[in-house]
């Protein structure tokens, strides 16, 4: 009877319990599916604004080869050749990768006159047959390119097509928002999964995959289910999301572009979405194993948890977890708004980053620099006025919309600014902090935040390393047109070495003595395929910087080698030629080693290829150079010092450095025949050369009376217009076998 009693007592409270615990399970789901819901929402609004950028990206390039047509036709250009040159002097789009025109017989023609036959191809046909522009996707040499055709209508009829080609990578960085704590990314693919723009960021598949469901399948055996569910969607013209593993489970939110069958993704790592949500359920489950008496605090909890939850994935997005500030796409929002609402006012885009902050967290912790962070954005939160904005965009790079009255106020705000980080100090030692500041003054309000600050960020790259202290530039198109040039010679620099595009002439030098030439300077031109020169004062001095001047010398050396083989095998009587050796070079401990490696490969004495060097790195190198100096002479390598005179040496210098050769630098001889001191300076170098054992060549004799006055000093060698330009190969060999 007592039992039974304990066991009605029981059923109440167990009846309740089991209700608490349904409730608290349906509610467990309940926050699993909102969760869910708010998930794809959020996915949903970033797919739709990268959606929108993505399109206005290609609207922007449609619209510029869609003018070109008009003009085109405006101006009744009807015949192949002028239409060909116009696109060649418009200028119309320096981030094209090809630009030409299409034939009815399907054959291409660039701007540079190259042709390629895409009458095989379906999409010119497409074009040919389509009164509007349009968009195709196509791979050439692991590049990834999107198409744009527009057609030139003559006469009511598509005559001719613009073709113009961009490389898919350059979208990647429009449509790729940093989102959810900088771990969402973005895809553009065709219904069939084919790669359209892919993404550079580190969970993604990267930028070069080729198909979507090819990645997915590979990643995982259980994505079969998801890419066939995609795969219906996409047939279908549908925008859902589903869940991918690729390591770790991943949302993919996918919508149409209504560009051809494209459609853009929205990535997202589950767990991060999920984060705070999990953290309410593992609360949920754990309650059913408590007491009654606490349900309702805990339902009270799980909903205050909830509504905390859809705060902190908005606070994800939108808010920076280190500097509290606006995150950058809260930023980039608000200051295309700001720019809308107020037209009358002057405003700079502002991009900055602490010079050396690698240091900081070298020396004084991660903490510190974190510390350090917080300090420079501090720095410039207090300086915003009413309708100004900065925010944090990653690691120490930061981006502020300000106004200005005129270039004198941005010149006083930079310098209030800039004294104002002198009050950082960091803790436990002493640190400068310095910034350089890249200014975009905004002039076109249509332009996207993103090249706007891509502007402000050339210059400010082009800063870095100038000078220790905090400095600003404010961006101009030649200082972006530069940086384009220099960037196009570099990508170019392996293929040229692979086409031999380098040619190597020869510069002879004549011995006033014997009053014949002997020998000569090997020089290098580049000379692209289409016969265009590209002048040494463009590509030397940016080889020298990125270190490919290494390789291109030893490339000058090579074919001098193989060009002296040639002319000895011929029997012709040659003269040492001399090559020009950089600072870069001379480093190597193995230089010399190298070197004769090199000429003994081609069967050359070695007396006939002379090292010759500027006296310029004396001024850094000067005990390493009198070592490499020695080792040469030790080996019957003859050492030339050019331009001598030019800023560092000094006449005791020739004393100390055991040359062979003495180039005077042109300078000196420009002034001999009006300055006096010129005029004294190259007779007592002349005079001291020939003491200590060493013979002098003069550079850059343009006249017959500097020639004379050379003579006269006793000069042994002349290099100059005066006695011969540099030349080509077969120029030079008609000189010495005559």
């Amino acid at each position: 009877m007592y039992k039974k009693t304990i066991s009605k007592r029981l059923r109440l409270p167990i009846a309740l319990l089991v209700t608490i615990a349904i409730v608290i399970i349906s509610y467990a789901s309940y926050i699993t599916y909102a969760a869910n819901q708010r998930t794809i929402s959020t996915l949903s609004e970033i797919s739709h604004q990268n959606q929108t950028i993505f399109s206005l990206e290609l609207g922007r390039d449609a619209k510029i080869i869609e003018n070109a047509a008009s003009y085109i036709e405006k101006l009744g250009y009807a015949s192949f050749d002028d239409i060909l040159t116009f696109l060649k002097h418009s200028q119309i789009d320096d981030q094209q990768h090809l630009l030409g025109i299409i034939t009815p017989d399907g054959k291409l023609t660039d701007i540079n006159g190259v042709e390629i036959d895409l009458s095989q191809f379906p999409n010119t046909k497409e074009a040919f047959n389509s009164e509007e522009t349009k968009f195709f996707c196509d791979s050439y040499n692991d590049f990834t390119f999107l198409v744009c055709t527009t057609p030139i209508r003559i006469d009511g009829e598509n005559k001719f097509v613009i073709f113009s080609t961009y490389l898919t990578s350059r979208y990647a960085d429009s449509i790729s928002t940093p989102t959810f704590e900088n771990k969402g990314y973005s895809y553009v693919i065709d219904s069939d999964g084919k790669r359209i723009v892919g993404s550079s960021h580190n969970g993604s598949f990267g930028l070069t995959f080729d198909n979507l469901f090819d990645e997915m399948s590979q990643a995982s055996s259980k994505n079969d289910s998801a890419i066939q569910q995609m795969q219906a969607d996409l047939k279908e013209g549908k925008s859902d999301g589903i869940i991918m593993l690729n390591g770790i489970e991943k949302y993919i939110y996918y919508t149409p572009l209504n560009i051809n069958d494209w459609y853009i993704l929205t990535v997202v790592p589950k767990n991060v979405v999920t984060k705070y949500t999990t953290q309410i359920l593992i609360c949920c489950y754990l309650f059913i194993v408590f007491c009654s008496i606490v349900f309702f605090y805990l339902l009270h909890t799980a909903i205050k948890a909830k509504t905390t939850s859809q705060k902190q994935l908005e606070e994800m997005a939108y808010v920076d977890s280190l500097t509290g500030g606006m995150s950058y796409t809260k930023f980039v929002f608000e200051a295309e708004k700001t720019l809308k609402d107020n037209p009358d006012e002057n405003y700079a885009l502002i991009n900055l980053d602490i010079n050396n902050f690698q240091y900081i967290n070298d020396f004084f912790g991660d903490d510190e620099g974190d510390r350090a962070l917080k300090f420079l954005w501090s720095a410039i939160y207090k300086r915003l006025e009413p309708k100004e904005l900065c925010s944090r965009i990653f690691d120490d790079h930061f981006v502020a919309l300000i106004t200005y009255d005129n270039t004198k106020s941005l010149d006083n705000a930079c310098a209030d600014f800039f004294n104002s980080l002198k009050l950082y100090s960091p803790a436990g030692g002493v640190y400068n902090m310095t910034v350089s500041v890249g200014i975009y003054l905004v002039d076109d309000r249509d332009m996207k935040i993103n090249s706007m600050l891509n502007r402000a960020r050339i210059t400010q790259k082009h800063l870095k390393g100038q000078s220790s202290q905090s400095q600003y530039a404010i961006y101009s198109s030649k200082q972006r047109n530069d940086i384009m040039m220099q960037k196009t010679i570099e990508n170019g620099f392996e293929d040229a070495i692979k086409n031999k595009e380098f040619k190597v002439y020869f510069q002879p030098k004549f011995n006033i003595n014997a009053n014949k030439f002997d020998g000569a300077e090997a020089l290098v031109r580049w000379q692209k395929p289409n016969g265009t020169i590209i002048s040494p004062g463009m590509f030397i001095p940016l080889f020298e910087k990125n270190g490919d001047i290494i390789k291109l010398d030893k490339y000058v050396l090579e074919e001098t080698c193989a060009k002296i083989r040639k002319w000895l095998d011929l029997g012709y009587d040659v003269s040492p030629i001399s090559v020009n050796v950089s600072l870069l070079q001379l480093l190597d401990e193995n230089f010399v080693e190298d070197h004769i490696k090199t000429v003994e490969k081609y069967g050359i004495p070695l007396n006939l290829i002379e090292v010759e060097f500027t006296e310029s790195i004396l001024a850094e190198n000067e005990s390493l150079l009198i070592s490499l100096t020695k080792q040469c002479k030790k080996h019957g390598i003859k050492v030339l010092l050019d331009d001598f005179g030019s800023g560092y040496s000094s006449l005791n210098m020739l004393n100390l450095l055991p040359c062979d050769i003495v180039k005077l630098d042109k300078r000196f001889v420009d002034k001999l025949e009006t300055d006096d001191k010129s005029k004294a300076i190259v007779l007592s170098t002349i005079s001291l050369a020939h003491t200590l054992q060493m013979s002098v060549t003069a550079e850059g004799v343009e006249t017959k009376n500097q020639y004379d006055l050379l003579k006269e000093m006793h000069c042994d060698t002349i290099q100059g217009f005066y006695c011969a330009k540099p030349m080509p190969e077969d120029d030079y060999e008609n000189l010495i076998k005559g």
